[in-house]
Parts: C-alpha cells; structure tokens; sequence
C-alpha cells in the first residue's frame, strides 16, 4: 500500500529539526494475512527532509488491534538500508515458543526507551495482562529469535530521511488475525545523558557547601 508524498518544513542547514513529524499518521486499516510470511506492507514517501542530525533519532508509532502479539514480526525499511526489527514474536523462547498472548500494540518504539526491551515486555513494572500493550519501548532488534539486538532503529542515523519509508507486518502463526491499524514516525531528540550527572553533581556540591558552612557556624 502506497501513501501520498509528505513534504516536510522546518528544516535547517538541509537537517531535520530535533522533534518533527515525518510521516504523520498514515491510516492503514487493513488485516494481516494469517500464518504467513507473505505479510502486509505500507509505504510512504517523504520529501524535502533532509539528513537525520547527529542530536536526532527516530520514534516509529504504531497502533494494531486484535490478533495474538507473539504472532507478530514487524519491521521499518528505508530504501537500501537495512531493517530495523520493531517486533519479532514478543515473548517467544524456546520454553514459550508461541510467545505473548495479548492482542493489540498501541506503542512507540525508541531504541533508548526506559521501558527497555518490547521483546519482554511481561517482565516490565507496569505490565498490565490481557490488555492492549502501550508505552515507549526499545524495538526488538533481533533478525533471528536467538540472535542479537542488532537490528534497532540506529540503523537510520545520519540517513536522507527523503525516499520511500515501508512498514511490513507478518503474522507467522495460525489461529487468529490481527489488524494494523495506523502508523506514523517521528524525529525526536536524543536525551542529553550529562544532563542527569549534572544534576547529581549540583546536589553533591550545594550539599558539600551547606556542610562546610555548618562547620564554621559551629566553630
């Protein structure tokens, strides 16, 4: 499934800004084919982005309803590229090979997301079972269910975000359908990892300092 050509403002220096929309909400609606490899893919082209920053990732958004999410292998491709793996049959191991059982992913994948790992996303704090799974996750990232998490959405750093973008759903096992509701990507900042030391080092010396003053007020 083709979408229409989105051309993006707010650009400078030919880069992206740091949080734009780049494909907006692309409105699927369409079931995935049962127990095959074969899939259901959309594609949206987008035009006059420029380069992804060096300060900017990308956030993949995705909404699909029903289905069995252990099902699912879900990836994002961006012209000669390769893949990154947002879904790879959450929770499948070879103890639980038919993998999570709830139906519907209503998330946003980052792959610095706190939530960690969607891959295991029952073993979460604010897991919820039986219901549609929400949040930010870091992609699965996984081209093989055993292999390594090298497949994330760093993949597209410093790319020419211009092209065609396709996201692909297959559903690899039998006995219920899923439906893929919508999509969208977004460019979002990277967080600024000094930002938390510095904060703890301001606490240490305002703390360091009201000592130091309690000292002398006591000598």
């Amino acid at each position: 499934m083709k979408q229409a050509i989105l051309t993006l403002t707010g650009l400078a220096c030919g880069s992206l800004l740091s949080h734009a929309a780049l494909i907006s909400s692309t409105t699927v609606g369409m079931d995935v084919l049962d127990n095959s490899i074969s899939g259901l893919a959309s594609t949206a082209t987008v035009s006059g982005a420029g380069t992804l920053s060096a300060g900017s990732q990308l956030q993949v958004n995705l909404n699909i309803s029903g289905g069995w999410n252990g099902d699912l292998y879900v990836y994002l491709s961006h012209g000669d590229l390769p893949v990154a793996i947002l879904l790879n049959q959450a929770g499948a191991t070879a103890g639980n090979p038919a993998g999570y059982e709830e139906a519907g992913f209503a998330v946003s994948f980052r792959d610095n997301a706190l939530n960690g790992d969607v891959h295991y996303y029952q073993n979460s704090a604010g897991y919820v079972p039986g219901s549609v799974l929400t949040g930010t996750w870091a992609p699965d990232g996984r081209l093989q269910l055993n292999g390594g998490r090298t497949s994330m959405l760093s993949t597209f750093n410093n790319c020419n975000l211009d092209g065609d973008w396709t996201l692909f759903v297959a559903d690899l096992a039998a006995g219920s359908t899923s439906r893929l509701e919508s999509w969208s990507l977004e460019v979002v900042p990277v967080p600024e990892a000094n930002t938390a030391y510095f904060g703890i080092a301001t606490i240490i010396l305002l703390a360091g300092r009201f000592v130091a003053g309690q000292r002398k007020t006591s000598q």
